[in-house]
């Protein structure tokens, strides 16, 4: 960034201080959203609106995962007024941030319209790495709705995009909202416990505005595919959780204080 800076190269500039933030979000560190905001600035003196909506939806994703929420609503909206539709990849984490933030914000049925739009662009333009969050998203969205059949089939689809990825940290998102949705299965906790563990060694924390007292981990990991393989069974035998909406008004994030995991 320094370089770029003082060469004078405006859009090397933009993609490194984004990439920065982008690498800082993924590890939870609230430094992410001056880079990513640094980055937008340069692009607004300098570089043309393309790039800026370019650059806008990565920016969105940054704010929303390390808890700047004001900031994200803010860019959000922007970003919408510069993709109101179409196909692009830009607007699929646009669109995934926007289902993320629509649930802190605890506006669900606003979370699953933008979960479901999420979803089908992704899967009809084969964004593989975004699935996992966009499915795990829009499951948590249905299951704050008491519609848990339909989280459980989310939750099922985001479970096998996670185990086609050749890294293993998404799938704990996976196992975090299986464990919510059925909160008094007994696979609850080692489910938990792998979860923990991916992210310790992918050193991804969870974001802030999906944290959960409930999710904290008292068992021992198992292996992460017989974890995925767990929580299949799990959703295939229960397709309607127990308990749903007990869990829902009480268990899960955006009810009163409680919030959740990432």
């Amino acid at each position: 960034m320094e370089i770029a800076e003082r060469l004078g190269e405006k859009n090397l500039y933009v993609g490194t201080a984004m990439g920065v933030g982008s690498v800082l979000a993924e590890r939870g560190d609230p430094a992410a959203a001056g880079f990513a905001l640094a980055a937008l600035e340069s692009c607004r003196l300098h570089a043309s609106p393309e790039q800026l909506a370019s650059a806008l939806p990565t920016a969105v994703m940054i704010c929303w995962q390390v808890g700047a929420q004001t900031r994200a609503r803010e860019l959000l909206a922007e970003g919408l007024l510069l993709h109101p539709d179409g196909r692009r990849i830009a607007r699929v984490v646009l669109l995934s941030a926007a289902t993320g933030i629509s649930l802190a914000d605890g506006n669900v049925d606003q979370a699953i319209g933008y979960g479901r739009t999420a979803d089908a662009q992704a899967t009809a333009m084969g964004v593989e790495r975004e699935l996992p969050l966009i499915r795990c998203l829009l499951a948590l969205a249905l299951l704050r709705a008491g519609r848990a059949g339909e989280a459980a089939d989310r939750l099922s689809a985001a479970l096998q995009a996670a185990k086609a990825l050749t890294y293993e940290h998404p799938l704990a998102l996976c196992l975090e909202i299986t464990a919510l949705a059925y909160p008094d299965a007994p696979e609850r906790g080692a489910l938990l416990a792998t979860a923990a563990e991916l992210r310790r060694r992918g050193d991804r924390p969870v974001i802030p505005s999906l944290r959960d007292p409930a999710m904290s981990a008292t068992d021992e990991p198992i292996p992460p595919g017989d974890a995925a393989a767990l929580a299949s069974r799990l959703l295939g035998l229960k397709t309607a959780p127990t308990n749903m909406r007990r869990a829902s008004s009480s268990r899960l994030p955006g009810r009163g204080d409680a919030r959740m995991c990432s």
